[in-house]
């Protein structure tokens, strides 16, 4: 039985709070039926509905004996997850393709030991490299609109999803002025207004607010 895992991302966009990357891998599991639980893009679900596909997904989450029996499990339905976040000061300093490089490279290192096949919605790996140690053998392709196409990525887009809006209303309660409960994290029209008003917080990505001001988008930092 070939594993496959598929990897999305969730805060790529936004100019605060972490990026989120998470890796699925679906065992015993076919596309349909994953879909039939209702998985699909998470760009295209409620909050509420992301929240309650992330219970039922992280329900068929497998138990620690999961490496190794993986693949007696016949036809039942189990899945494992892998997240990386990286935050607003590793993006500022090392940038945000060397973070997704890096996120793809520690999933496919976390699940090298199941699973040799790799699957990133979009359209660029972001020059991500497999473990050295087990090269020729590990597969990273990309997928573009993976997230409707793809059980696995869209299983890993809503948990990444889930991460982001999770933390997005844990921030929100530390920084109440910045609506990110609201738009999480992204550059939306009120988020710049209360950057303007407030100024900017740790939690701010400082190299995208700079690409802001560049655009007009802020008068100052």
């Amino acid at each position: 039985m070939e594993l496959i895992c598929g990897i999305d991302e969730a805060g790529r966009g936004c100019i605060a709070g972490s990026l989120f990357v998470a890796g699925v891998v679906c065992v015993g599991a076919r596309s349909e039926e994953l879909f039939a639980l209702g998985v699909a893009d998470s760009k295209k679900l409620s909050r509420a509905k992301r929240f309650a596909l992330e219970s039922t997904l992280l329900a068929l989450e497998s138990t620690s004996g999961f490496l190794a029996e993986s693949f007696k499990l016949d036809s039942r339905l189990v899945i494992a997850h892998h997240i990386v976040q990286k935050s607003p000061a590793q993006i500022d300093e090392q940038g945000l393709s060397a973070m997704l490089a890096q996120a793809l490279e520690e999933i496919m290192a976390h699940f090298a030991p199941i699973c040799q096949h790799f699957v990133f919605d979009g359209n660029t790996t972001f020059g991500a490299l497999p473990p050295k140690s087990i090269s020729q053998s590990i597969s990273l392709e990309t997928l573009i609109k993976g997230d409707s196409l793809l059980a696995p990525i869209a299983c890993a887009s809503i948990l990444a999803k889930c991460a982001k809006d999770r933390e997005s209303v844990e921030l929100d309660t530390i920084h109440p002025h910045y609506g990110l409960a609201k738009h999480a994290g992204y550059g939306t029209k009120a988020h710049y207004e209360a950057i303007a008003r407030h100024g900017l917080t740790p939690i701010h990505r400082k190299s995208f607010i700079k690409s802001s001001v560049k655009l007009g988008l802020l008068e100052s930092i």
